[in-house]
């Protein structure tokens, strides 16, 4: 095995223990499930038991977290962006639609005051 590789193990068993500590210091219960893959078992207040599953990775070489961060945090600001967009839409809509209703029942009401 290369040196490299070995690094790269270290690496991650040294932040796996890290992690491990971290939820064992506030009493949580850990389980290995898999090199470099814990599990923290929680109860929902209805009693339902489920895991949280936490697995540390070496990416290759050609990684680069900060542009992966920088990836992430505009897809969050598109995402938000949009969903203004859509709720000002909505709104212009629900606008429309209550004008139209009112129109409607205006020109019914003319109606029935023209027939008497």
């Amino acid at each position: 095995m290369n040196k490299i590789r070995t690094y790269e193990q270290d690496t991650k068993q040294l932040y796996l223990e890290q992690i491990m500590e971290l939820f064992n210091q506030n009493d949580e219960e850990v389980l290995v499930i898999g090199s470099g893959s814990i599990a923290i078992p929680v109860v929902f207040p209805n009693g339902d038991e489920r895991y949280v599953k936490v697995t540390v990775a070496m990416p290759k070489l050609d990684y680069d977290g900060h542009l992966d961060a920088l990836d992430y945090s505009q897809k969050l600001e598109e995402k938000a962006r949009k969903a203004e967009q859509k709720r000002i839409e909505k709104e212009k809509k629900i606008a429309q639609d209550k004008a139209l209703r009112e129109k409607k029942k205006q020109q019914k009401l003319e109606r029935e005051s023209n027939k008497r």
